[in-house]
């Protein structure tokens, strides 16, 4: 297959996006897959587009590199799968494999021939619409803060637990044989099973009684089934007291019920939580308001300069990595829309990657009930069209939500492996406001993940039969047509 044409292939020699002069019309801080795309959209808009650029290049999410590792590097029991046995070899032979595939270097020659500026160094505010890199001033129109978030330790964790981080894990010579987590949340369950899937006894250790706190009893329910199935060691509603050092080994003390436990690991971990570097690109110079939680935006990510948008540092809500690259999208089309659009909740699902994976989009029970509106749910579980289409599945389940005696889909929940084939359709069906009713008249192709929706469609219909109003209507809207074609 031949490549595409550069931008001075594109038009008979005529550049699209022409050089930069110290001007843009669109400037993306933070070279992250969140900012290639940023930077792409800009372009494909024929616009000026300049990127900031690392001296490490476009990096890939360290997400994407653990799913793959603990799913297709390490996994007990699948083809192709790497028994490490303690040894990091095998595991560090599968992370050059994978980081040569999309490794910097053929992102950078990619946003070059499309005709977009790499500006290398780091970047300072100067004024509302002027920024500094390397001492070399550039004017811009519109600007989207696209960068990475710099990794913080959990307040509460203990300070002798090591970081995190990818690097770490990443950094060993030699697999920890066992290894004690401590916290919850998204992060740490993925952390878990991937280490216990490189063949090392984990430990996980939450305050919560749910290692899962902020989903939902039943999807955090199968995940935990799932973790205690591998061989993960879940302690619930225990905290962690000490870390001290005996020999080449660590002795955690822990508090559970009152009483005191001793455990003996090699390495002991403590998660972390991404916090935005601002204070290195004088935001304030550029008239952009930043609180405790971040970078201040309104409904269309906009900040409190009317030239600059953020695609990251703000909230919790947003603050994923498989978020970033769509937000980014969405913040360059919005710079120089005339009236930018509001964020939709819906088109941006929320995902935890752990096996099987949980996905959420839209709606959830409890947002639901705190704007006092009434919902439906219709749930499928996996294993009942395991013949079908899911013949690896063991367990999981698909939700939907929809609002009361309407069908009209608010909300949804996937908890099974890649639930983000199923998550996506369902997005963008509540973005466009298809109600179950009218998903139910199309027909899902078999075998196929989506006869999972199809199901809970013909489920509605079967149990919702149409009023004789809507009767009514169908007849006149039939007579009408006919009336058409004859006239």
């Amino acid at each position: 297959m031949a490549e595409p044409p550069t931008p001075t292939e594109a038009r008979g020699g005529q550049t699209l996006c022409p050089p930069l002069q110290g001007y843009c019309d669109l400037l993306v801080v933070g070279e992250t897959p969140a900012g290639a795309a940023a930077a792409r959209e800009g372009q494909r808009r024929g616009l000026r587009v300049a990127l900031v650029t690392e001296p490490q290049g476009v990096s890939t999410s360290a997400d994407c590199l653990l799913r793959h590792l603990g799913r297709e590097g390490a996994q007990p029991g699948r083809s192709g799968g790497c028994d490490t046995g303690g040894n990091a070899a095998c595991f560090h032979d599968r992370l050059a494999q994978w980081c040569s595939d999309a490794g910097p270097r053929v992102a950078r020659k990619e946003l070059a021939r499309l005709g977009i500026v790499l500006l290398e160094g780091q970047p300072t505010f100067v004024g509302p619409n002027l920024v500094e890199v390397d001492g070399r001033e550039v004017r811009f129109r519109r600007a989207v803060l696209a960068f990475r978030g710099s990794a913080m330790p959990d307040p509460g964790g203990l300070p002798a637990a090591e970081p995190l981080r990818p690097d770490v894990l990443f950094g060993l010579d030699d697999l920890p044989r066992r290894a004690a987590i401590l916290g919850s949340g998204p992060q740490a369950c993925m952390w878990a099973q991937v280490l216990r899937r490189l063949r090392c006894d984990v430990i996980l250790v939450c305050r919560e009684p749910s290692i899962l706190s902020e989903q939902s009893a039943l999807a955090a329910a199968v995940v935990e089934r799932q973790l205690a199935r591998e061989g993960v060691q879940l302690l619930t509603g225990c905290a962690a007291v000490a870390v001290q050092q005996t020999g080449s080994q660590q002795m955690l003390i822990l508090r559970r019920q009152g009483q005191q436990e001793k455990r003996f690991v090699d390495r002991v971990f403590r998660p972390l939580r991404s916090a935005p570097d601002l204070e290195s690109l004088r935001l304030d110079r550029a008239g952009v308001t930043v609180s405790h939680r971040g970078i201040d935006v309104d409904d269309s990510l906009r900040t409190a300069n009317r030239r600059i948008f953020a695609a990251s540092g703000f909230g919790r809500e947003f603050d994923q990595p498989q978020m970033a690259a769509a937000l980014a999208r969405f913040c360059a089309a919005n710079a120089f829309r005339f009236f930018p659009r509001p964020v939709n909740r819906a088109l941006f699902p929320r995902f935890v990657w752990t096996d099987p994976e949980i996905a959420t989009v839209g709606l959830t029970p409890i947002e639901a009930a705190g704007r006092q509106i009434r919902i439906d749910s219709y749930r499928v579980d996996i294993p009942e069209a395991a013949a079908t289409a899911l013949d690896d599945s063991q367990e999981g389940f698909v939700i939907i939500y929809t609002r009361h005696r309407t069908g009209r889909i608010l909300g949804a929940t996937a908890v099974a492996e890649r639930a983000g084939d199923l998550i996506g359709p369902l997005g963008l069906l509540i973005a466009r406001g298809i109600s179950l009713d009218e998903l139910a008249e199309g027909a899902a192709c078999l075998p196929s993940r989506l006869v999972l929706i199809a199901e809970i469609a013909e489920y509605y219909r079967r149990n919702h039969p149409r009023s004789r109003w809507h009767i009514l209507a169908d007849k006149l809207h039939a007579r009408w047509q006919r009336v058409r074609r004859h006239s």
